[in-house]
């Protein structure tokens, strides 16, 4: 996946040479049975990549098989240029006005997403960076400012210079969940309420936008529908997490910023346009204090601007010249406005735009992370590439989604200084599998224009759009047929997380007073108040030697070392393998520990210096 540009460009090849022949060569009639043929390949992929784990899905996506899907979305490009305009269906304008089924559809895609974001939310312990808002919000309900909270010593963390700690990013989201532990007492289900509530608000949103915009309810219907499913939406209203809020402020900066831009378009009702430009300058406030990578919603915007700017150039209709004259006066505050931004930045040294530049190598990970949840990750790539040629000319608003999804890919994959996740790139992924969905959209409904019992049509259009480009779960469905694990099923048990409640239970009710606690990334939130707990941290990125630990254990005649396994890679090899040879590792003693996800070793120095002097003899 590092380097794709090769591979993407021979099969844009053969795209190309495919689409050419097609269209010019074979007929409309020809070519729409050769588009269900393409559905069919692609729903049968979908069962042959059911249930494989992750060596066999890579296998499955080999250059062959790109090969063969690069051949069916040729097809697919080639009936979407059909003359017969059919992706409207006209049976679906019948309930343009029926508000009761958006209300159907709407508390279904609720529903939904109510049971796979809160099925056994607390069962799981706060993981990873979880623990910073956590801390934070403990902190904040004790003292009242943003600082991180020790729960055992009751105190605020310090650092080496015996400075409080305090964490202020994303506190906006925070704060939230520091009202609701508040109000309900602390647990995890507790506090991963807010990011619950905002990924609840995000499909609403998002079935309210796409519904007004396309005025048609299938294809709003199955488009939320891969939202409510989409693995790494659903992980991010699962955790204590700013990225479920980020994904709705996000949306609304984007839609606002169109609007601003489109209402100062029309040369009546100013003061609709200055409103709407204050709300687009609100949203992108609110979202970059939740996460400042949200700030590269302002480049794409400009570059959709140039993109504007070049279409009207040559127009000579009075309405086009008044917006070319409109959109070079954004254009000239752009960059104004840009170059400000920059040279402020620059001249304050502000470290929070230091993810900002140009890479010195490509992160071509970015252009297949928006897709990697979909279950057909190739073809989802091919439709997002066909999508964004066949409707880029269709309407502004088309060409806006098109260009915004397209121009943040690319800036995270030339310019943003971040190493390659979802999470920083989810605020637009939404742009993404819109364009993929109306692309397999007009596909499908050309495809099936044959049945003319309209029902049946829908139906049809229904399930292969599932099957083609819906990742689907359900908590307690096995991973089979067309299912994947629910996020609600991962557990310590199917190796996925880590257990400390359980870790520390255990250590707790072994140790003798006075014991020694070795550790890395120690979580006070699970261990509780305690006074006699003497805590020593184990270093980070691999600062301690074997020498220095030896020290450490010399210096603390008796205790216990432990760290979760997504910590291992801040302790050395060499000093792993020490403690594994000469302390006694307590999973082999209790069974609970070899499923918690935490290494756990006690030892007594008199024994460890024994076997080294052992082993030098």
């Amino acid at each position: 996946m590092s380097n794709i540009f090769l591979p993407t460009a021979i099969l844009l090849v053969v795209f190309g040479m495919l689409f050419f022949f097609l269209q010019r060569y074979v007929g409309d009639r020809w070519n729409r049975w050769l588009g269900i043929g393409a559905v069919c390949a692609l729903i049968i992929l979908r069962f042959i990549r059911a249930g494989q784990d992750e060596a066999q899905i890579e296998h499955s996506i080999a250059f062959a098989w790109l090969i063969v899907v690069t051949a069916i979305i040729a097809w697919f490009a080639t009936l979407s240029n059909s003359q017969e305009e059919t992706a409207t269906m006209p049976w679906l304008q019948h309930f343009v006005c029926r508000r009761a089924l958006d209300v159907a559809c709407l508390a279904l895609l609720l529903g939904i997403t109510t049971v796979l974001t809160t099925t056994r939310l607390g069962v799981l312990n706060f993981q990873n960076d979880e623990y910073y808002h956590v801390e934070a919000v403990e902190g904040y309900n004790q003292t009242g400012e943003p600082v991180l909270w020790n729960f055992t010593t009751q105190e605020p963390q310090r650092d080496s210079n015996d400075n409080v700690i305090r964490y202020e990013r994303a506190w906006i989201y925070s704060w939230q969940v520091a009202q609701t532990v508040e109000w309900f007492e602390w647990s995890e289900a507790t506090a991963r309420i807010p990011s619950v509530a905002w990924g609840l608000l995000f499909i609403a949103l998002s079935f309210c936008l796409i519904r007004y915009w396309t005025k048609d309810i299938l294809l709003t219907f199955l488009t939320v529908l891969t939202f409510v499913f989409f693995d790494q939406f659903v992980f991010q209203a699962r955790i204590v997490r700013m990225y479920s809020m980020v994904l709705v402020v996000s949306q609304l900066a984007i839609v606002f910023c169109y609007l601003a831009y489109a209402a100062t378009l029309q040369q009546y009702r100013r003061w609709l346009s200055m409103l709407l430009i204050c709300l687009a300058g609100f949203f992108l406030w609110i979202a970059a204090l939740t996460h400042l990578v949200t700030l590269s919603i302002i480049p794409a915007f400009f570059i959709f601007l140039c993109v504007e700017w070049v279409l009207l150039r040559k127009k000579t209709s009075a309405a086009d010249r008044y917006a070319y004259h409109v959109t070079t006066a954004w254009l000239a505050v752009g960059v104004v406005g840009c170059l400000s931004g920059v040279f402020t930045a620059l001249l304050l040294n502000l470290p929070a735009f230091s993810f900002i530049g140009i890479r010195k190598s490509p992160n071509s990970v970015y252009a297949l992370l928006p897709f990697v949840d979909l279950p057909l990750t190739v073809a989802a790539v091919g439709l997002y590439l066909v999508g964004c040629y066949r409707f880029f000319l269709q309407s502004r608003t088309h060409r806006y989604v098109i260009t915004l999804s397209f121009a943040l890919l690319f800036l995270f994959i030339f310019t943003i200084h971040r190493y390659a996740t979802v999470r920083y790139i989810l605020f637009f992924v939404p742009l993404i599998l819109i364009v993929v969905h109306m692309t397999l959209y007009r596909f499908l409904t050309n495809a099936f224009v044959w049945i003319r019992w309209p029902f049946a049509r829908a139906v049809a259009i229904s399930f292969a759009s599932i099957a083609i480009a819906t990742p689907l779960s359900w908590p307690s469905v096995e991973p089979g047929v067309l299912f994947d694990r629910a996020r609600a099923d991962r557990s310590t048990a199917t190796g996925y997380g880590h257990d400390f409640r359980t870790a520390y239970a255990y250590i707790q009710n072994h140790r003798a007073s006075g014991d020694a606690l070795l550790t890395v990334a120690f979580r006070s939130y699970y261990w509780g108040h305690d006074d006699d707990a003497h805590i020593t941290s184990l270093g980070a990125q691999q600062s301690l030697t074997v020498r220095q630990v030896k020290a450490l254990m010399k210096e603390h005649q008796q205790g216990w070392i432990f760290w979760s396994a997504d910590k291992s890679h801040h302790l050395r090899k060499s000093v792993r393998r020490f403690i594994h040879r000469y302390t006694t590792d307590e999973q082999k003693k209790d069974r609970s520990l070899q499923f918690s996800g935490i290494f756990v070793y006690s030892y007594t120095w008199s024994d460890v210096e024994r076997q080294l002097q052992q082993k030098k003899r």
